[in-house]
This record gives structure tokens, C-alpha cells and sequence, in this order.
């Protein structure tokens, strides 16, 4: 078995064309041109034909990747990442907007309430508390603040 094993080896070996094969250029006898692995014999007009490389070029592990693909699956990840960039950006818009809303109706509440005693109804004391006049101060402080920190104005 392994004998036979060695002859079609042997075999498939010999039938393979040789990777460097040369390929020679010459006239016949009736003036066209041929193509040959190998000059007729004593033929001295025979041109030796220099083919170039078929091999594909060996890329540069440590180079830029010049494949195509590998390129177009960068571009699609930037392209990916820009997208969700934006996407964030635009929701944290909307969350400065919504808050920006709720703010600005707290300063039309406190506005509306100037010079007004206004109460909350406390559930642990049972009755009412009232706003004094520093902790309007101190909500309107805040509430400023707020509006410029935000640029809700």
C-alpha cells in the first residue's frame, strides 16, 4: 500500500508543470511564430520570452491593509460610530429641551406667585407649610442658575 502510495505521488509530481517554466519565441519553417516550453533543436533563433510574476503581491503585515474589503469594513464602522455619535447627541437635546420646558414652568409658577402666600400640605405634620420669602429667594437663585447653566433663555 505504500508503495502505491509513493508512485501516484511520484506521478502527480511529475505531471505538475514546473512553477518557473520558461516559455521560448521562434519562427517555423513557414515564417509564423510559435511558442514553446522548449526551443526546437537546433534552433539558435529561439527568443527566451521573460514573463512577469503571477503571484499577487505579499502585502506587509505590518502596512497599511490594501485590501478593498478591510477597507470597506472600516468605513462602515466609522460610519456606524458617526451615526450613534449623533444619535447620542441628539437625545442628550432632547433631555437639555425637556428639562429646559420644566424649568421654564417653574419660573412661570414663581413669577405667577409673586407676592402670594402659597402653602403644601404636609403629610407627617398634618397641616400646612408655608413658602417663606427666603425659600423663594433661594428656589428663584437656583432656578436662574439652572436657566444659564442650560441656556434655556
Amino acid at each position: 500500500m505504500k508503495i502505491f502510495l509513493c508512485f501516484i505521488l511520484l506521478l502527480t509530481a511529475a505531471a505538475m508543470p514546473e512553477a518557473n517554466a520558461q516559455i521560448y519565441k521562434w519562427k517555423n519553417k513557414e515564417g509564423r511564430t510559435v511558442y514553446g516550453d522548449a526551443p526546437p533543436a537546433g534552433e539558435s533563433s529561439a527568443e527566451k520570452i521573460n514573463l512577469p510574476d503571477s503571484s499577487p503581491p505579499a502585502q506587509d503585515a505590518s502596512g497599511p491593509n490594501t485590501d478593498w474589503h478591510a477597507k470597506e469594513v472600516e468605513f462602515q464602522q466609522r460610519r456606524i460610530s458617526k451615526a450613534k455619535s449623533q444619535i447620542n447627541a441628539d437625545k442628550a437635546e432632547e433631555r437639555r429641551k425637556q428639562h429646559c420646558a420644566s424649568l421654564l414652568r417653574d419660573k412661570s409658577f414663581l413669577q405667577r406667585i409673586h407676592g402670594r402666600r402659597v402653602a403644601s400640605w404636609n403629610e407627617e405634620k398634618g397641616d400646612y407649610d408655608f413658602l417663606t420669602d427666603e425659600d423663594r429667594a433661594a428656589m428663584e437663585k437656583r432656578l436662574s442658575e439652572n436657566l444659564e447653566r442650560y441656556s434655556c433663555e
